[in-house]
């Protein structure tokens, strides 16, 4: 759950992210939306590649074994904002 404004704010910045690399409508999303089912098409491959792009992008260390622990999109900007690099 997002509790803190800047929480919103870096979600924001992760959809929008999100939008840009996948190239489809992203508008749907919430922090309870599920990246298995809601991102259609999101194989574990893609899963990969968006969090590359998205550590390049936001800047975070990103560690394979994400891919494993994050299901929902509240959960990866948690796993964002914890894993930020300064």
């Amino acid at each position: 759950m997002l509790v803190s404004p800047d929480d919103r704010l870096l979600f924001d910045d992760v959809v929008k992210h999100i939008g840009e690399h996948l190239a489809i409508d992203i508008g749907h999303l919430t922090p309870q939306s599920r990246l298995a089912s809601d991102l259609d098409g999101l194989s574990s491959l893609k899963f990969f590649e968006l969090m590359l792009y998205l550590q390049d992008s936001i800047g975070f260390d990103f560690d394979e074994a994400i891919i494993q622990r994050v299901e929902t999109m509240a959960e990866l900007v948690s796993y964002i904002r914890e894993h930020r690099t300064p």
